[in-house]
């Protein structure tokens, strides 16, 4: 029969982030790159429950092909490392991948490593990559064709008895949108395979 655990965990981060932005807009960009790193380190001498620390890489392009298109890729990885008396990185920080942000045509949280019952228990190394054409049919409207490719990974595994994935064993899902551009931002709906 299922067992549930409960308790807390406390978790304390010191965060540094640099970023570097060159795109032509930031909502709507065209043309232009965007690069993040960002890094935290979650220790007991912070008064954490839990030692480990992440690196996180994110890069973005924007080519404009011609005045009605732009060709967009991306790529990005998170790494997390446990610590000291820390075997393995706690549920609650480890990486799901699929949904709106990364694997467009998976559910939100259905990529990663799973126990054998089936139940996803995450990672804690990914890999994102997507590459799309946006093609403007108005100065609002965008069309958009994208494929994602994805993946995470437990290197650190503890007790894990799971199924594991490997991180070249790259999840795909080809798909399509339309857009709508606001200052704020696109609406977009998105459908996914």
């Amino acid at each position: 029969f299922p067992v549930t655990i409960r308790g807390s965990t406390f978790y304390s981060f010191l965060n540094g982030e640099l970023e570097l932005d060159n795109r032509d807009n930031t909502f709507n960009p065209r043309r232009g790159d965007h690069s993040l790193f960002r890094s935290r380190v979650n220790t007991d001498w912070l008064g954490s429950d839990v030692n480990f620390f992440e690196l996180a890489a994110k890069h973005s392009e924007f080519m404009e092909l011609s005045p009605r298109l732009v060709w967009a890729n991306k790529i990005g990885s998170n790494y997390l490392k446990p610590l000291d008396s820390t075997d393995v990185i706690p549920l609650s920080q480890r990486l799901f991948l699929g949904g709106r942000n990364s694997l467009r045509g998976y559910s939100r949280n259905s990529i990663g490593p799973r126990v054998e019952e089936g139940d996803i228990v995450g990672g804690d190394l990914s890999l994102t990559m997507s590459t799309e054409l946006q093609y403007s049919l108005t100065e609002e409207l965008v069309l958009v064709g994208f494929v994602d490719a994805d993946q995470a990974v437990l290197e650190d595994k503890g007790d894990f008895q799971g199924l594991d994935d490997n991180l070249s064993e790259l999840r795909y899902s080809p798909g399509f949108g339309v857009r709508y551009k606001t200052p704020i931002g696109p609406l977009s709906v998105e459908y996914g395979f």
